[in-house]
């Protein structure tokens, strides 16, 4: 049997510089250990939608890209953990996955949860990604923060041209009291484009004075409704209004745009009207769909959709730090544009992202694209 040159080299040397030359022969012909990915989201209580289609689509795409061989060279490992949506969690998760060793970590889809994690400092922890995390408060940071969805500050004028349009001015305001940094971005420009006749805020439908709301019905009046809430609890508060006889032409936000709001709030929610950064219908989309629906029987959500691209951009810093750990960082700063599912989308030098803005409604049982948003 042939002997290779090193085997070869170190018969020749004295015994300690033989198992040297040995150890350094082995070690440049083992294959690298996997880059490790964090993932942090809320996998339970209230908010758990986002994170579930979000951590499935992970789980599909690390095993699609190890299949294909990885990326640059590298072998990819996803470590999965849960802050059950209390924010008061976000902080430890992100230091456990730091100290596991991830080269970056992806999620915190509620904005309350990535300004919760950044208020540890760059040099704590690693680069941080999220798919949908739109608040106005994250916007033009250099943190270390990078997000492949555009803010949400956008989503008003958009949602404004469309009701003054059809001539509603007077608008019904109801929120969410948790993820107070997203609904601000919501509320703040909305009180300066309509008049609000009523800005009611809830921890749980219970809260609500639905009281109040029929007051300002009757005093005043209103011909629009907005709510920012999670696709329960907008689908559920859209029944009780209807119950009530006070509802109005429905608008929601983005966090609700998923089949929940359908479940949830059955044929009260018909007709409503959102803005979205995602195209169901573009082929690319519809690509991922089959391959998402084969694995977990359910079409991919907007979290899905989102996070693929988000795990694309991260990909595409894997390969030009040429799966470099040491490299990522530097890295993953420096891209200005990668491809999404549906397209190029653009991230300035500040880790923010610009992208196709469409119409979205309500149609029936199913959510529909009614155009890009202009």
């Amino acid at each position: 049997m042939k002997r290779s040159t090193a085997t070869v080299a170190a018969a020749r040397l004295p015994w300690f510089l033989a198992v040297a030359v040995m150890a350094m022969a082995g070690a440049s012909c083992a294959p690298r250990a996997p880059l490790v990915l964090g993932f942090a989201t809320s996998l339970s209580g209230p908010n758990y939608m986002l994170g579930v289609e979000g951590r499935n689509a992970a789980e599909l795409f690390v095993k699609e890209a190890n299949a294909s061989g990885g990326i640059a060279g590298r072998q990819l490992m996803l470590l999965v953990r849960d802050f059950g949506s209390d924010d008061r969690n976000v902080v430890p998760v992100t230091r456990e996955l730091v100290d596991a060793g991830a080269v970056v970590i992806l999620g915190y889809f509620t904005s309350t949860s990535a300004v919760t994690a950044l208020s540890l400092r760059a040099d704590e922890r690693v680069p941080l990604v999220s798919p949908s995390a739109t608040s106005s408060e994250l916007s033009g940071l250099d943190d270390g923060f990078y997000r492949t969805i555009m803010s949400s500050e956008y989503d008003v004028p958009y949602l404004v041209a469309h009701m003054k349009e059809r001539k509603r001015e007077r608008v019904l305001f109801l929120a969410t009291a948790t993820n107070r940094s997203y609904v601000e971005t919501y509320a703040a420009p909305l009180r300066t484009l309509v008049n609000v006749v009523l800005d009611e805020r809830f921890d749980s439908i219970d809260d609500i004075d639905f009281a109040a709301i029929e007051d300002v019905r009757e005093r005043i009046g209103y011909d629009a409704i907005l709510v920012v809430a999670s696709s329960i609890d907008t689908g559920t508060l859209a029944q009780e209004l209807t119950i009530r006889g006070l509802d109005a032409p429905l608008y929601v936000s983005g966090w609700a745009g998923n089949d929940e709001l359908l479940v949830y709030g059955g044929s009260s929610v018909d007709g409503a009207v959102f803005v979205h950064q995602t195209d169901i219908d573009h082929p690319g989309v519809v690509a991922l769909a089959g391959r998402y629906q084969s694995v977990f029987k359910q079409k991919p959500g907007f979290s899905a959709i989102q996070t693929w691209d988000a795990l694309s951009y991260i990909a595409s810093a894997i390969t030009l730090a040429e799966g470099d750990e040491s490299r990522f960082a530097k890295a993953i700063g420096g891209i200005r544009s990668f491809d999404g599912l549906a397209g190029r989308i653009e991230i300035d030098e500040y880790g923010d992202a610009t992208r196709t803005v469409y119409y979205k409604r309500v149609s029936g049982s199913s959510i529909v694209v009614d155009g890009v948003a202009e």
